[in-house]
């Protein structure tokens, strides 16, 4: 659930240097092969897709994911070994196997015919490694004193080794799989204390010495690191120039190495798989299956990391993981070139955008992809405001001849018609928690349209909403904010009308100079409005003066609820505040023009978008630090401990543990019982946090800290003692 908080006085950060190698809900699982035969070589194309190599000419293909593996094997293949597989897309792959020769057949037709396209009396050909989809390289072991090299550039259809000499040194020769290549850099192993490498995809070659393994079974990189070795493993900084042995878990051979994942690296040790997520500096078990793990492959398909790690008993893993986004704002694909209107951030996955003609996207992937799932009863009406409250129930509001308010409960699948107003205009939609909200519009019968549910809004009631209208004033799509009970809107007449009860009472602030306030933002005390002209205000609303803010022309959208964080968007730029709207820079120039952004905090995760004219999108992600947790261990009771130090001056750590995820408040009260600080309000998985509080500013004395999860509520002293 979105939910917006305020700050007054906590010290947090926004962290954006987070490791692009960050990931979520990784997993090992096993999957059926439908064979017992040794699997030798697995090639992961995309999340989708994957190929796979074993004895007696077995060659098994998924193309959804490993639920379902086909063996495609087939005349001429026979019963030969298959050593060594590169799969290029669902249909075209690449086999290698020994007889008395070795032989390269190829297929196109995801695996119902198979050509010879390759043959070498007395050879092996141990890997295959593509720069693109139709240029790549493969390697085997020498003959005629020159190791076997060549280069197709017809994605395998022909191979030629013009240019590719590299002589033999005694009498080495290589291991099937052990090949790495990024773009033009390409990496093999021997069995001769040499790791081979190439900077210009072949045509030239150096070597770096492996001292302590004379075999290097499989070679693997990320940048500039790399892994390789048997029994004993060694590790290279510098690009394969030089390596040195290293001490990694496990005991036995390793048979795979494989990166390609930022910050990742895997290996196969016996029936244990191993992983790293700081680039190689240490590994831990992962997943400890049956059977020895012969070969790994590992392929990032947009932010989803999918491979499989097959066995000697033809046994089959599949792992599945989601790399975290890039931090700072990323242009994402809408699939629309409509006006994007609206958009909601519920969580750090699911986000829901409104349009024009009827257009509702909906993503649940973090924005790899967005759906559009309007339909009937919206048709092609235009969306003005749009509310997610979770990946499923999500409202809309349309205003042709009368407003009318559409509601969804599974996704989008199905919309109810669950409100509508003759000569209204229904503005925007703010929610309390995952029941109460309300609704704005502009006025009909002299009266502001107010409108309150509490049943995620299946229903809708104004009793008690009163406001009258001011001369002909109207509302803006998308000028609601809220803050716990606090809610404030925008208009056309002067003036930011603002709530301290969710809605029943209203006073407003006058906002000298602009007549416009096509947005609100709050953090605490401190708010943005305006239009060409911006406003600030330091009081919660009550006044506003004009302030000069960058860039050019309208200002569509504030959005707060971030710590010390405001942003707005001005043309087709975005622009960010990290001391609490003190002052603004440029964080991110996209194209067309954008007119609603929407950012939530989904636990120590930042998470949101911005929606422009001519249906593009960006997404932002940033991580929260000075909140700590440890998700590791759930604790079984909920928990607020004493503050320490305490007495404290200025800055103290407010410990608690949650035993369950939910929507979370810690609130600070003086000694008369007012609130002070709004320290934190948002979604948390459960687990154990520290919370640091920085009190300057406030005077000495005694404060209370209460903790508010659901149906748990605690209190408890602290003291400020300056």
């Amino acid at each position: 659930m979105k939910i917006k908080f305020s700050l007054l006085a906590v010290t947090l950060v926004i962290a954006l240097g987070l490791s692009t190698g960050s990931v979520t809900a990784q997993t090992w699982t096993a999957q059926t092969s439908g064979v017992t035969t040794s699997l030798y070589s697995v090639s992961a194309v995309d999340q989708n897709v994957g190929w796979i190599g074993g004895a007696s000419g077995v060659v098994l293909r998924t193309t959804d994911a490993g639920a379902t593996w086909t063996n495609v094997g087939g005349t001429p293949i026979g019963t030969d070994d298959i050593y060594a597989i590169y799969g290029l897309d669902a249909n075209t792959c690449l086999v290698t196997t020994s007889p008395s020769a070795t032989n390269v057949y190829r297929t196109t037709d995801g695996g119902a015919t198979w050509t010879q396209v390759f043959t070498q009396a007395g050879g092996f050909m141990d890997s295959f490694e593509f720069m693109d989809a139709n240029t790549g390289m493969m390697y085997g072991d020498p003959v005629g004193s020159r190791w076997s090299l060549w280069k197709t550039t017809d994605a395998g259809a022909t191979w030629d080794s013009t240019g590719m000499y590299l002589p033999q040194a005694g009498t080495e020769a290589g291991w099937n799989n052990s090949m790495w290549s990024e773009g033009s850099n390409v990496w093999f192993g021997t069995n001769n204390t040499r790791v081979y490498k190439s900077t210009d995809f072949g045509m030239t070659w150096t070597y770096g010495v492996t001292t302590g393994s004379a075999n290097t079974y499989s070679v693997a990189f990320n940048g500039s690191t790399g892994f390789t070795g048997q029994s004993v493993t060694l590790m290279s900084t510098d690009g394969g120039d030089n390596w040195s042995s290293v001490t990694l878990p496990g005991t036995g051979t390793v048979y795979a190495f494989t990166g390609g994942i930022p910050d990742q690296f895997w290996y196969c040790r016996g029936s244990n798989i191993y992983n790293s997520t700081d680039n190689g500096a240490n590994f831990t078990s992962q997943y400890a299956g049956t059977g020895t793990y012969q070969d790994m492959s590992i392929a990032l398909d947009g932010t989803t990391i999918r491979g499989w790690a097959v066995t000697s008993t033809g046994g089959i893993a599949m792992y599945d993981a989601t790399l975290a986004p890039p931090p700072g704002w990323t242009a994402q694909t809408s699939g629309v070139t409509t006006s994007l209107y609206s958009v909601s951030a519920v969580d750090q996955n699911v986000g829901w955008i409104g349009g024009a003609s009827g257009v509702v996207l909906r993503t649940t992937d973090a924005g790899a992809t967005w759906t559009n799932v309007g339909g009937t009863p919206i048709g092609t009406d235009d969306i003005y405001a749009i509310y997610g409250l979770d990946a499923n129930t999500c409202l809309v509001t349309t205003s042709p001849s009368a407003t009318n308010v559409y509601r969804t409960t599974d996704g989008g699948a199905t919309w109810t018609q669950v409100f509508t107003q003759a000569g209204g205009f229904m503005d925007s939609f703010e929610f309390m928690d995952a029941n109460t909200g309300m609704m704005y519009g502009d006025p009909v019968g002299s009266r502001w349209s107010l409108w309150k549910t509490t049943d995620a809004g299946a229903t809708w009631d104004s009793t008690g909403m009163y406001l009258p209208q001011a001369g002909t004033e109207a509302g803006w799509n998308n000028s609601m904010w809220s803050e716990g009970s606090n809610v404030w809107f925008g208009t056309n007449n002067t003036r930011v009308y603002k709530s301290t009860d969710f809605g029943m009472t209203w006073t407003y602030g006058v906002t000298t100079g602009s007549a416009n306030t096509y947005s609100v933002a709050f953090n605490g005390s401190t708010g943005f409005t305006g239009q060409s002209v911006t406003l600030m205000s330091t009081d919660g609303g009550d006044n506003w003066s004009s302030v000069t803010l960058p860039g050019t022309g309208t200002v569509y959208a504030f959005t707060g609820g971030i710590p010390d964080q405001f942003w707005y968007c001005r043309g087709s730029n975005i622009y960010n505040s990290t001391d609490n709207g003190a002052n603004f820079t440029s964080q991110y120039a996209g194209t067309g023009t954008y007119q609603d952004m929407s950012i939530a905090l989904d636990g120590t995760t930042i998470r949101g978008w911005a929606v422009t004219s001519t249906g593009g999108i960006a997404m932002y992600n940033a991580t929260l630090i000075g909140i700590t947790s440890n998700q590791n261990e759930i604790p079984s009771n909920y928990a607020l401990m004493q503050n320490y130090p305490n007495p404290f001056n200025p800055a103290t750590t407010i410990r608690f543990n949650l035993p369950k995820s939910g929507v979370v408040s810690l609130k600070v009260y003086n000694i008369i019982g007012e609130e002070v600080a709004t320290l934190f309000n948002g979604n948390l998985n459960a687990g154990s946090y520290n919370f640091n509080w920085d009190a300057n500013g406030f005077a000495s004395g005694v404060y209370f800290y209460r903790l508010q999860t659901g149906s748990f509520v605690e209190t408890k002293k602290m003291i400020l003692l300056k």
